[in-house]
Protein backbone atom coordinates (compact mmCIF):
# COMPACT_ATOMS: atom_id res chain seq x y z
CA UNK A 1 0.00 0.00 0.00
CA UNK A 2 1.29 3.14 -1.04
CA UNK A 3 0.63 6.20 1.68
CA UNK A 4 -0.46 9.46 0.73
CA UNK A 5 2.29 12.00 -0.27
CA UNK A 6 2.19 15.09 -2.13
CA UNK A 7 5.49 16.74 -4.00
CA UNK A 8 6.57 20.02 -2.08
CA UNK A 9 9.21 22.74 -2.20
CA UNK A 10 11.67 22.73 0.78
CA UNK A 11 14.23 25.08 1.82
CA UNK A 12 16.16 22.13 3.21
CA UNK A 13 16.51 20.14 0.24
CA UNK A 14 19.56 18.74 -1.24
CA UNK A 15 18.97 19.50 -4.46
CA UNK A 16 17.59 22.73 -5.69
CA UNK A 17 15.97 21.47 -8.63
CA UNK A 18 14.19 18.28 -7.03
CA UNK A 19 10.76 18.29 -5.44
CA UNK A 20 10.57 16.74 -2.29
CA UNK A 21 7.91 13.82 -0.95
CA UNK A 22 6.18 14.49 2.02
CA UNK A 23 4.25 11.46 3.36
CA UNK A 24 0.77 12.65 4.77
CA UNK A 25 -0.39 9.81 6.74
CA UNK A 26 0.48 6.17 8.04
CA UNK A 27 3.79 5.45 10.45
CA UNK A 28 5.76 7.77 7.62
CA UNK A 29 3.38 10.82 7.76
CA UNK A 30 5.65 14.24 7.91
CA UNK A 31 8.73 12.65 6.29
CA UNK A 32 10.14 14.53 3.83
CA UNK A 33 12.71 13.02 1.30
CA UNK A 34 14.28 13.55 -2.14
CA UNK A 35 15.39 11.41 -4.64
CA UNK A 36 18.91 11.69 -5.01
CA UNK A 37 19.86 9.04 -7.93
CA UNK A 38 17.04 6.83 -9.87
CA UNK A 39 18.31 3.97 -12.32
CA UNK A 40 16.52 1.72 -14.77
CA UNK A 41 18.72 -1.00 -15.21
CA UNK A 42 17.49 -3.71 -17.66
CA UNK A 43 17.84 -7.31 -16.32
CA UNK A 44 20.51 -9.44 -17.56
CA UNK A 45 18.17 -11.84 -19.49
CA UNK A 46 16.30 -8.89 -21.09
CA UNK A 47 13.24 -10.31 -19.45
CA UNK A 48 12.49 -6.52 -17.07
CA UNK A 49 13.85 -3.63 -15.97
CA UNK A 50 15.24 -3.10 -12.07
CA UNK A 51 14.84 0.30 -10.56
CA UNK A 52 17.72 1.48 -7.85
CA UNK A 53 17.55 4.38 -5.98
CA UNK A 54 19.00 6.41 -3.50
CA UNK A 55 17.30 8.82 -1.14
CA UNK A 56 17.97 12.13 1.25
CA UNK A 57 16.13 12.69 4.61
CA UNK A 58 15.34 16.37 4.74
CA UNK A 59 12.81 16.18 7.93
CA UNK A 60 12.11 12.72 9.75
CA UNK A 61 9.71 14.32 12.65
CA UNK A 62 8.98 10.56 13.67
CA UNK A 63 12.97 9.31 13.35
CA UNK A 64 11.61 6.78 11.01
CA UNK A 65 14.49 3.80 10.30
CA UNK A 66 13.98 4.04 6.66
CA UNK A 67 17.23 1.39 6.50
CA UNK A 68 14.55 -1.41 6.39
CA UNK A 69 13.71 -3.32 3.18
CA UNK A 70 10.06 -2.44 3.88
CA UNK A 71 10.75 0.95 4.10
CA UNK A 72 12.87 1.15 0.86
CA UNK A 73 10.12 -0.64 -0.34
CA UNK A 74 7.46 2.36 0.15
CA UNK A 75 9.78 4.86 -1.04
CA UNK A 76 10.08 2.88 -4.38
CA UNK A 77 6.26 2.33 -4.91
CA UNK A 78 6.10 6.06 -4.45
CA UNK A 79 9.13 6.69 -7.02
CA UNK A 80 6.90 4.22 -9.27
CA UNK A 81 3.35 5.96 -9.05
CA UNK A 82 5.42 9.27 -9.83
CA UNK A 83 6.87 7.69 -13.27
CA UNK A 84 3.62 5.86 -13.67
CA UNK A 85 1.32 9.47 -13.84
CA UNK A 86 4.83 11.20 -15.58
CA UNK A 87 4.42 8.75 -18.41
CA UNK A 88 0.25 8.98 -18.07
CA UNK A 89 0.63 12.45 -18.20
CA UNK A 90 3.14 12.53 -21.64
CA UNK A 91 1.12 10.38 -23.46
CA UNK A 92 -2.11 12.08 -23.06
CA UNK A 93 -0.23 15.11 -24.11
CA UNK A 94 1.72 12.98 -27.12
CA UNK A 95 4.67 13.68 -25.79
CA UNK A 96 7.33 11.06 -25.80
CA UNK A 97 10.68 10.80 -23.91
CA UNK A 98 12.57 12.38 -27.11
CA UNK A 99 10.11 14.83 -27.70
CA UNK A 100 9.63 18.36 -25.38
CA UNK A 101 5.73 19.52 -25.16
CA UNK A 102 5.30 22.79 -26.56
CA UNK A 103 1.80 23.27 -24.79
CA UNK A 104 1.71 26.84 -23.15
Amino acid sequence: MIPKFELVESKNGFHDDHWCIKILDGEYAGLVYQYDTVKVEEEEDGDGAVLTFNTITVENPNNCDLTKEQDKNILGNILVSIIQEQLEQMSENGTSDTEESTAQ
